[in-house]
This record gives C-alpha cells, structure tokens and sequence, in this order.
C-alpha cells in the first residue's frame, strides 16, 4: 500500500490520470502503468518515484520502460485494462534491473535519444539476453539525483560469461546517440493459436505509440485447482501407447483434438504455435510432444494446462486414461478413463471421455451437451481411415495428398478428409481437384461436428467457388458461436481485404491480435491495412513493433520496405533488401517488389533485370505460382509503358508458369487487352468465365475490368465505362490472398476509358483517385502513370496550366528514365506541343 500511495502522488502520475491518459494494472507486490500520448511522461514518473525511494530505503523496486502498440480494453465487468506483446517486452526489461534500477528498451531510447534533454541520462548496457533466449538492446536512465548507475548483475553475469568465451565485455556508454535499431531475423514461422482473452471486449483499438512502465514484479493470478478459466489454454501432449500397435500413435491425439475443438469454452494452443515454440526450443517441430516436452511448451506459452493420454491394452479390453495437469506446479486438474471392450470401439470410448472432461474442467453440462457430436460420426467409423488423415495432417503436401486418398477410399463418407484433400490441392494451385474434394466436404458437412462444418462452409465458398460475401457470411456466425476462435477472424479480415473494405478489416484484425498478441501474420495484416488506409504513423508503429518484438512473419519486412519507399528512406529500404536475400519466398517477392521501384522511376532496364531474378529465384523452389504472378506483373507493365511484344511474351510465360492460376490467368488477360491483342485476351476472358462462374474477384472485378479494357480498345469507351460499374464497390481490394497491395487496375482502365471517351474531368477524377491511394498502390506503375494520365486529362478540358504542371510531375519522376519507353517518348512530344 505504501508503495501504490507513492505512486499515485507522483506529479505525473497526478497529471496523466486527470487527463484520462494513464492506465495502472495491480499486478500483486508492485503495478503496470500504461501512458497514452506522451512519450515523456513514464520517464518523468520514474525519476520522482526514484527520487522519492531515495528517502525510504525501506522500499526497494525496480522499473523497467518500453514503448509500442497496445490496445485498451475493458474486461466484462467494464473496467480498462489493456492488451498488447509490448507489456512482455517491458517485463523482461525490468527483469535485467536490480533494485532501484530504470531500465529503458531500444525503443523507448530511440524515441527519448530525439530529446536532448534526455540523452545525458541514458547509458547503453548493450544486449542481454532475456527469458526464451530472446535479445533485447537496454538503456539504464540515471543521473545523480535518481537511478541506479551500477550495473545490473543480470547483465554483468552475461557479459563474464561472454568474457570467458572471447566475447567483449559490456561496458556502459555514458551518452546516447539516437539510431536506428537493427533490425531483428526473423523466424518465417508464424502459425496461430486460439490463445482467447475472453474477458477482453475492445473499447478503443489505437495503435498509437504507447509508453509501459512496469514496476516491481509482474505475478500472474491463476483459478481454482480444479478446473480451467475461460481464458486460458492448453496443450495437448502425444498419446502414451503402451499397446505396442502404431496404430494408435497420431491418431488418437487427432481424435482428441477434433473432440475438444467442439467446445466454446476450451482453447487448444494449435499445432502451428506449438511446432514455432519447439523451434525456439531448438527441437524438431516433428518431435513427439512427450508429457515433459509438452509442460515445458505449456509453461512458455503461458498455458494453464498439458492434457496427457495414455492407452493400455488389457486381454482384449483398452483404457484410456486423460489427465489435465497444471503447467506450473504438475497438479492434477481433471482426470477420466475409460474402457472400450475391442478395438473398434477405442475411437467412440475416447469421444466419451474428452467430452465428460470438458465439464471437469469448467465448461457447463448445456454447452457440452449443446456441441459433443460423438468422434464417429464427426470422423468415420474406420480406424484405418482416421489415422491415414491423422498421419496426412503431419506430413507435407505431396504425402499428404496420397495419405488423405487412402481415407477417403476407406471411408468414401470422410467429410474432414475430402477438405484437407481439397485445401492441399489448392496450395498446389490444381483449383479443379481443389474445387471438386471442396465439393464432396461440403455436401458430407452435416456428419460433422459444429466447428468443421464452419470449417467446410467457409473453404468451400472461400476456395471452391470464390463466394467471398457467403464465406464472409459463415466466418461472422462462426465467430458467434466461436468467440475466441482466432483462425475464423484471420480469414474473415483477409477476405475484408481482398474485397477493399479496409475498416472492417482493421476491426478484426485487432480482435486478432487481443486474442493472439504475438501473431506476427496479424501484425503483417493490420500494417497493410493502414498503409491502405493512408495511416502510416500507424503502420509504422505497428510494424516496428512487431519486428522489435520479435513476432516472426517475414512479410513485416516486406511491409517496412514499403513504408520506407512511401516515405523516401532509401537506407531502410535497402536494408530489407538485403535481409531478404538467401531466404526462400521472401527473397522472390523483395525482388519483384524492387523491380516496382525502378519502373516507377522509368529505369526500365533494371526492372526487367529484378523481375527475371525474382521469377527464377521461385522457380528454382519449385514456387510455380508465385513465379508465374511475377512474371504476370512484369507482362502488365510492359503493357502500360507500350511495349507491346514484350507484354505478350511475358503474359504467354506467366501462364505457362502455372497453367489454372486464376491469378496469373486475370493478370495475363489484362495483360493482352492492354498491349491490343483482343483475341489471347478474349480467349482468357472465357476460360476465366467458365471456370470460376461464381467467384466474386472474377465475376465482379477481373472480367469486367479485361472487357472494359478490350471494348476500350474497340474504341468503344462508352460500353467500357458502363461495364465497371459492376467492380465499383470491390476495386479498392487487393483481389488476392497472397497479394500486399493493390494497383488500381479497374479505376485506371476506367480512367483511360474516360479519356477515350473525351470527357477529360471524369478522367481527371479518377486519375486522382489513383495518385490519392499511395499507402495502397504501393510502387505500382498504375501510380506513376497516373501523373500522366491526369496531364492528358486537363489537356483535353483545355487547361493547359494544369496540364503543363501534371506533366512536369511525370517528367520529374522519370528524371532517370530509359530513353527508349513509348509511353516516355509520347510523354515528352505532347508536353512539347502544349507549351
């Protein structure tokens, strides 16, 4: 109590609670302070509280401070609270201190080094290396009137024992100079987890910076023994087979899973998360997840429970044993066996059990017997089948492939077997098998449990027929039913962005990261979002503090190479550049998006040089598609620059790439109309027409777009214009899964229709359009040309102001150019003729 009374007569305490810019969190023997808007403000507070310790030694603390994204939140009885991996990172800085030391992360140092007033009391201590071997840069702030300027034992330990292996010592720096931190390797693994703060209801979802002060020692305050809270999770160990039959070595652990995923009330850490936390323990993520192995993945994911299973074969009878065990201290939570009397009847015994220990672990006997569909009828009646599915699961594409034919065979009835036969055929990229196994799931999702038939319904209108607003439709009544269900949202805020409805997609992507704060495919997501959306304050807080948290997805530094291009920072650029380099997938799509760069500025030659790197560095890793959708944006900018043979050879490429690529197909067919050649154009547009009859990006935003461009051609605007109408309400999407930004291509093809049409102020409108979107466009050529473009636009209203003054903008832009583009050559005639 003395401690918080200190506290709260802080002067800046004082201030930041009355301007509601402050949140304290009681965390047992000390508090979190969470300050909004002013980065100075936990610095102030820690020196008066230091300065004030000084006189009551009989109070020792330490404090530790970072800054980066959070969210605030309320918990269900509406009190605030907040959510966010940078509260983790402020622990672990606080946690290298010792008493009366205030310990500053990089980033918060990086944005007080900007203050001069603060850089005589910042000392740099170097790294240190914190819990799960993570490395964090830290800054020790004192001066002589508060702090602690001895050296934190923590990190003189780690500092001898680097000594002792020929490692310099740290010693501290007695000034802090800003610079940029360096940028942290990241591991590709992402995965997910339904890791679901179920009291946590979001209020405001800012992702502006955000400064944690964190003071004393973070306890985390755990339920009663016997059962589990709506909050936390649980890993599920391998089975124990004590029968001697392999049989039962993956399948019951699938069986398992499937049971439990019935409930709305359990959360199963996923089997993505568990491998990336195998990985960091330096383990296979093959390895079976024995029951130590599984308590110690528990306690690093902050799990609250391990479920292990044993089977034992007595005569011709079987037990099943399941025990929850509690991470921390190995108490026994809930516990049930069961017996089947042969071997047929395991499965159904096991189905028995799980869902009589999910009322034993807190779930209520009306939510059981609501979702508790038996394993049989969710799976299949035969062994054989469940466990070639089981073994499918666990194994890559190809094997997968010929282990899930082999269930279905079994059993022709295998609803989940036909959808995970029809998801391993889309990724590859064989959309008719992918549709056709689609299809069977679909029609078998009534054998299934309530969750994969949400599961089924969405990969079937989401993949098989591309019905984004129906599978949008199943993912918001999943989530109702699921409300902790991470995959659901993940998919929903994809679709959102593929569809261009950004706000929408920032809502659920933030609902994401409360129920995953260290997903680094959401912080991927959200820094797209509000690059799309013009925030790149926000973006750039969002990804930095992704990457300084070490939240692994490579496409973060996809997205700070972009925002660094939007924003001039050729060092950062070049930087991500070469991080990328050597490191499979990421490497090809950093090429292809340094090809943009130089086109955008006319260098024509280095652009065609890029591409070409890009799309052998995939096809030498067997990435089919994604060389081919490099090669296919390579085709389309030919096209717009006016080389129209180089545009043809590149779109024939690109669909030979990856034949069925719907894809590489679009972009190809645009490809075609816009170099003149209606008939490859044409032909596309059919076979597009035909095979994807009810997709939405098909239907509603590529045909219309390659028709448009092909009566355009006809020099028939007017019909071109009216056939985008039908694309307005999606044309802002990024139109596909795997794609970052979007190029505008229906406002710009409607845009130079209009221009054909002579109506030069609808043109101009639309060329603005484009050029007011540079957080989507990215580096897409569309962009730079829209300068022209709305040049041309105010020649034809007779504004030869405007014009010369938009015409100069391109001109200046393509300062550098190659000589020889047509589109540049023409540029320069008509900016000649008007003066």
């Amino acid at each position: 109590m003395q401690l918080q009374e200190a506290v709260r007569q802080t002067p800046e305490f004082v201030r930041a609670e009355a301007s509601e810019e402050l949140i304290r969190i009681p965390t047992g023997d000390g508090m979190a302070l969470v300050f909004f808007r002013d980065a100075e403000a936990p610095v102030r507070c820690a020196l008066e509280l230091s300065q004030f310790l000084r006189n009551h030694s009989e109070l020792t603390l330490r404090m530790g401070i970072h800054t980066g994204p959070v969210y605030r939140v309320a918990d269900i009885n509406a009190n605030r609270n907040v959510a966010g991996g940078g509260i983790n990172i402020a622990q672990r800085v606080m946690d290298s201190g010792d008493a009366g030391h205030i310990l500053v992360s990089s980033a918060e140092a990086e944005v007080l080094g900007q203050i001069s007033c603060w850089s005589h009391a910042l000392h740099d201590l170097g790294e240190v290396e914190v819990k799960h071997g993570v490395r964090l840069h830290i800054y020790n702030l004192y001066s002589a009137e508060a702090g602690n300027a001895e050296l934190p034992k923590k990190i003189a330990t780690q500092s001898s024992m680097q000594t002792g292996m020929g490692a310099p010592r740290v010693k501290p720096k007695r000034r802090y100079l800003p610079k940029k931190i360096a940028t942290q390797k990241l591991s590709a693994e992402t995965g997910s987890k339904p890791s679901v703060k179920k009291r946590y209801l979001p209020i405001t979802v800012g992702t502006t910076v955000f400064i944690l002060t964190l003071i004393g020692s973070w306890l985390f305050f755990t339920h009663k023994a016997h059962a589990l809270g709506p909050t936390d999770t649980i890993v599920l160990a391998d089975f124990s087979n004590m029968t001697g039959d392999e049989v039962w070595d993956d399948t019951l652990r699938q069986a398992l899973t499937i049971s439990l995923d019935q409930s709305p009330y359990l959360n199963i850490l996923s089997n993505a998360k568990v491998n990336q936390t195998l990985r960091q323990m330096m383990h296979s993520p093959n390895e079976r997840l024995t029951q130590d192995l599984a308590r110690e993945v528990c306690l690093r994911e902050g799990s609250k429970a391990y479920l292990a299973g044993s089977i034992v074969k007595l005569g011709t009878q079987y037990v099943i044993n399941l025990e929850a065990l509690n991470c921390e201290n190995g108490d026994v939570l809930a516990q049930e066996q069961v017996t089947a009397a042969r071997k047929e009847q395991v499965v159904e015994a096991l189905g028995r059990a799980a869902s009589t220990l999910r009322n034993k672990l807190g779930e209520s006997l009306h939510s059981v017997q609501q979702t508790d569909v038996s394993l049989e009828q969710a799976t299949t009646s035969s062994l054989e089948a469940l466990n070639a599915y089981s073994r499918g699961r666990a194994t890559s594409n190809e094997k997968a492939i010929t282990l899930c034919k082999l269930a279905v065979e079994l059993d022709p009835n295998f609803a989940m077997a036909y959808d995970l036969l029809g998801n391993l055929y889309a990724n590859l990229n064989q959309p008719s098998m992918a549709a056709d196994n689609l299809k069977k799931a679909f029609d078998l999702r009534n054998r299934v449990t309530e969750r994969e038939r949400f599961h089924i319904t969405a990969d079937y209108y989401d993949i098989a027929t591309g019905e984004l607003e129906k599978a949008n439709q199943t993912y918001e009544l999943w989530i109702q039913l699921y409300p902790r269900d991470y995959d659901a949202r993940a998919d929903l805020g994809n679709d959102y962005m593929i569809l261009g409805q950004y706000e929408k997609a920032a809502n659920v992507t933030r609902e994401q990261l409360l129920l995953d704060p260290t997903s680094g495919s959401a912080y991927v997501n959200l820094g797209e979002i509000y690059l799309a959306l013009n925030r790149y304050d926000e973006a750039r807080t969002t990804t930095e503090g992704a990457l300084a948290g070490m939240f692994g997805d490579f496409n973060l530094h996809v997205n700070s190479y972009a925002l660094a291009y939007l924003q001039g920072n050729v060092a950062v650029m070049k930087q991500e550049a070469a991080w990328a380099t050597g490191k499979p997938s990421v490497e090809e799509q950093m090429l292809s998006l340094e090809s943009d760069t130089e086109a955008w500025s006319g260098r024509l030659g280095k652009a065609r040089a890029l591409s070409r790197q890009a799309v052998e560095t995939a096809r030498r890793s067997d990435e089919k598609e994604p060389a081919a959708l490099w090669q296919a944006n390579a085709a389309i900018r030919e096209a717009l620059f006016g080389n129209a043979e180089e545009a043809r050879q590149n779109a024939a490429a690109a669909v030979a790439l990856a034949p069925g690529s719907r894809e590489a197909e679009a972009q190809a067919a645009l490809t075609y109309a816009l170099a003149g050649d209606i008939a490859h154009a044409q032909l596309l547009v059919d076979d597009l027409a035909k095979r994807f009859p009810q997709s939405t990006v098909v239907q509603s935003v590529w045909l219309p777009t390659i028709r448009a461009q092909i009566e355009t051609g006809h020099k028939d605007a007017a019909d071109g214009i009216e056939l985008l109408r039908t694309a307005e309400p999606f044309e802002l999407g990024t139109l596909s899964p795997s794609a970052t930004n979007s190029c505008l291509y229906p406002m710009y093809v409607r845009a130079e229709a209009y221009l054909g049409a002579q109506q030069g102020a609808a043109a101009a409108v639309e060329f603005q359009k484009i050029l007011d979107r540079r957080g989507l466009l990215w580096n897409c050529a569309t962009g730079v040309l829209a300068h022209l473009g709305l040049a041309r636009a105010f020649a034809a209203q007779g504004d030869h102001g405007k014009a010369q003054t938009a015409y100069q903008d391109f001109l200046a832009a393509w300062k550098d150019a190659d000589p020889d583009i047509p589109v540049l050559i023409a540029a320069k005639t008509e900016y000649a003729d008007l003066k």
